[in-house]
């Protein structure tokens, strides 16, 4: 298989898979088979590091490597839960701490206030639940935890 390691830390553009749902079953063999996998795409600059890899997709040996890096495949090591550690948020919020700075966050970006002030307006549910409110302006600040159900595996284009 044609790899090429990276021998410095540097910055690349690559399109990032986040994993958006998906559905278990009982263990077998040890894993629990991730299936129904839904993702997005979006554009990341990704850090990078000394002894991470780059896998190319021009060879004979590509049906193994979309088999098992693709995350919606089957038999991919994310369907087999060898990646579950992205599904796991490992950092999250105090509510009595992050009170005023989202309405900081608020005061600062006009555009998520209007989206939020939107939300309420649609989302009764939304709108009575203060705690909901919160997470909805963590997950949209530069606090929240940016790998969280980040793909390990990205595509540069």
């Amino acid at each position: 298989m044609k790899v090429e390691r990276i021998d410095t830390k540097k910055t690349m553009n690559v399109q990032s898979y986040f994993i958006e749902n998906y559905k278990d079953q009982k263990a077998y063999e040890g894993h629990y088979l991730h299936y129904d996998i839904e993702i997005s795409q979006k554009p990341v600059n990704l850090k990078v590091y000394e002894g991470d890899y780059i896998v190319y997709t021009d060879q004979t040996s590509n049906n193994y490597i979309m088999a098992t890096l693709e995350p919606q495949h089957p038999d991919s090591f994310f369907a087999w839960n060898f990646m579950d550690g992205i599904l796991m948020q490992k950092e999250h919020f105090s509510p009595y701490v992050f009170e005023d700075l989202a309405a900081t966050i608020l005061k600062k970006d006009v555009g998520l206030k209007a989206a939020f002030e939107s939300k309420k307006r649609t989302d009764t549910e939304f709108a009575e639940n203060a705690s909901a409110q919160l997470n909805w302006i963590y997950e949209r600040s530069p606090y929240y935890e940016e790998g969280y159900k980040r793909y390990p595996v990205a595509r540069i284009k």
